[in-house]
C-alpha cells in the first residue's frame, strides 16, 4: 500500500513538474530553450529535461516552486 501511495505521490509531482516548465518554457536551462528554438518538440524537451533529473533534485525543485520558504523577522 505505502507503494502505491509513494507511486501516486510521485507522479503527481512528475505531473505538476511538466505543467509547470511547459506552461513558460524560459524556466528551463538555456540548453533546454535553445533546444525548443531550434525547432525539437517542446513536450519533448520538457520530459527529457524531467527525465534527466535525480528524484532529490525533483523533490527540491518542486519544494522551491510550490512550498512558500519563511518570513525572516
Amino acid at each position: 500500500f505505502r507503494r502505491v501511495l509513494f507511486r501516486s505521490k510521485a507522479d503527481k509531482m512528475l505531473r505538476i513538474l511538466y505543467e509547470y516548465f511547459i506552461e513558460d518554457a524560459s524556466r528551463l536551462t538555456n540548453e533546454c530553450v535553445e533546444m525548443i528554438y531550434m525547432g525539437e518538440d517542446p513536450q519533448t524537451v520538457v520530459c527529457d529535461y524531467i527525465a534527466g533529473m535525480t528524484d532529490n533534485y525533483a523533490i527540491e525543485t518542486f519544494k522551491s516552486i510550490y512550498i512558500p520558504k519563511s518570513w525572516k523577522v
